[in-house]
């Protein structure tokens, strides 16, 4: 290493810092303490951020170096520096997910700021750091199959954070709502309710904290607005709902025009508005979230990583307001928005398989205003590409295969191809065989499976064909609490019924295959903006 000189061009010094590359910028800071200053350091990691864009090679390093000068420093702003550190992961995270290796980096990363920072420091100093090793290590468990260990640890992080903030910092309102991100994600991993109500109690902790007029709160009403919904779907009070849009509705009023984040509280604010228009049937609630979904896509700019799921989720309320409605340019728009979204997102993003799911779902439904089969084809694709990138265990695969059975079942109705209805059964049956039994979507498949072998039976007139359809037909009623009601077909049709007046049209009219009955699709709801603060 060359001997540092005790008379440098800061200037110079500055300017070579910002145009070297990842290994050489670290190796600057290491030589000359005088640059290991906020700005300079906060100037490195903005640069390398850049860089990172075009060559991802040696970024990992280049973080972990920096990270260990900023522990390693007695300058009275470190723990803003470590935030520094932190946006800069969370921003190579959000925008290019490596699952390969991410993980790994995370925990060496947390861990190496743990070593360096956790002995000797004063309080604020450790309560920082433990508040990004949480973070970090919250962020590492999204790219890991077997998640809670990570989150168990970052949730012990993020409480060591808290008992070290005095109650009077700054800071402890922001540890809290951190905090509470850690619990919520456990409870996702674990679905232990006790973490989603200990993560509500530390938002709502966080939102009391924080004054009224500062820039922190909009975020923080936000996250504590989430948290409720979570908890709404977990447990039905229509209570939660309700309050996390009265929160939600707070953060809008008090996000400047202007803000980064008012995008994200609005996209939000109208996933909870749909949610209670799912639960009321109120229209007004469908036209509020539309009209704030709007302006999110509207506000938020074009190189977002946020522009996608705002894109799908404004398309799929339009969509709902189509299907109520029926004015096409609810439905052109939501063709529109979600073939945008799937351009955006990258093949590798866990959202691409359900945008992909919905991008066909909004075909059909224009194939099934306009009968245009280059719609119904376009969906065959995107939903069969949906199926191909949903990872094998993913939660969401068997509402991919069932789409994508109900999608060669129409085109099955218009070309009378027979292998298109046998490719519909293996889809419809493999849908069956990873769905568990006591999921409330499993009786919705047996009905699609039921009607798919009513078809074969209308085609074939073997009579296995119409035992079997009987068979999963009883077994869908079975499981079903009430009667199916089918309002676009005849009210208070069950399956069993389906089944029946199909026999009865072969019977009567002498039909050569099935005509079309509508089948149960499965929607990828809206999606959650979630963001991390630090």
């Amino acid at each position: 290493m060359r001997s540092k000189k005790s008379n440098v061009n800061l200037q110079g010094l500055v300017k070579d810092l910002l145009g070297a590359p990842s290994e050489e910028a670290a190796s600057l800071l290491e030589e000359h303490p005088e640059l290991r200053t906020p700005s300079a350091i906060q100037v490195m990691h903005a640069t390398q951020d850049h860089r990172l864009r075009i060559d991802g090679d040696g970024q990992s390093h280049a973080v972990e170096r920096c990270l260990t000068l900023v522990c390693e420093s007695d300058d009275a702003q470190a723990p803003k520096l470590i935030a520094a550190v932190a946006d800069s992961i969370d921003e190579f995270t959000g925008r290019y997910p490596k699952p390969e290796d991410l993980r790994k980096f995370l925990v060496a990363t947390q861990n190496l700021a743990e070593a360096r920072v956790l002995e000797g420091c004063h309080h604020q100093l450790r309560a920082n750091t433990h508040n990004m090793i949480g973070d970090g290590l919250t962020t590492a468990a999204r790219y890991d199959t077997d998640p809670t260990p990570l989150l168990l640890a970052s949730v012990d992080h993020a409480e060591q954070a808290v008992a070290l903030s005095p109650r009077a910092s700054p800071d402890l309102p922001r540890m809290l709502s951190n905090l509470a991100v850690c619990r919520a994600d456990l409870y996702a991993s674990t679905s232990e309710r006790a973490h989603l109500d200990t993560a509500i109690r530390s938002a709502e902790r966080a939102v009391d904290l924080t004054p009224k007029d500062s820039s922190d709160l909009p975020g923080f009403l936000r996250r504590l607005a989430l948290h409720l919904a979570e908890r709404y779907t977990a447990g039905g009070d229509r209570v939660d709902l309700e309050t996390a849009i009265s929160y939600a509705e707070q953060a809008v009023d008090l996000s400047p025009e202007g803000s980064a984040n008012l995008p994200l509280i609005l996209g939000n604010l109208a996933l909870h508005l749909d949610a209670l228009y799912a639960l009321t049937s109120e229209r007004a609630h469908l036209d509020a979230a539309i009209g704030f979904a709007t302006r999110a896509v509207d506000l938020v700019p074009d190189d977002s990583p946020y522009l996608p799921r705002l894109l799908n989720n404004l398309a799929i309320y339009l969509a709902d307001r189509y299907a109520v409605v029926g004015v096409r340019d609810d439905i052109e728009a939501a063709v529109s928005y979600t073939q945008r979204a799937a351009d955006l997102t990258p093949e590798n993003s866990a959202d691409i398989p359900g945008i992909l799911n919905n991008l066909g779902l909004r075909h059909i439904e224009r194939y099934m205003l306009t009968g245009d089969r280059d719609d119904l084809y376009a969906a065959l694709e995107h939903a069969e590409r949906s199926v191909e990138v949903a990872p094998d265990g993913s939660a969401d695969r068997p509402m991919y295969l069932n789409n994508l059975a109900n999608h060669h079942a129409k085109r099955y109705a218009l070309t009378g191809e027979r292998s298109d209805l046998e490719v519909s059964i293996q889809h419809a049956k493999r849908t069956l065989e990873i769905t568990p039994q006591e999921s409330i979507d499993f009786s919705s498949h047996l009905h699609n499976l039921a009607l798919r072998h009513a078809d074969l039976y209308a085609l074939t007139g073997e009579q296995d064909g119409l035992d079997t359809a009987t068979r999963l037909a009883r077994q869908a009623v079975a499981l079903t609490p009430t009667a199916v009601s089918y309002t676009h077909l005849r009210a208070h049709e069950t399956v069993l019924d389906l089944v029946c007046r199909l026999l009865l049209e072969k019977k009567n009219q002498h039909i050569t295959h099935a005509a079309y009955l509508p089948t149960l699709n499965s929607h990828k709801r809206p999606i959650s903006i979630c963001t991390h603060t630090h």
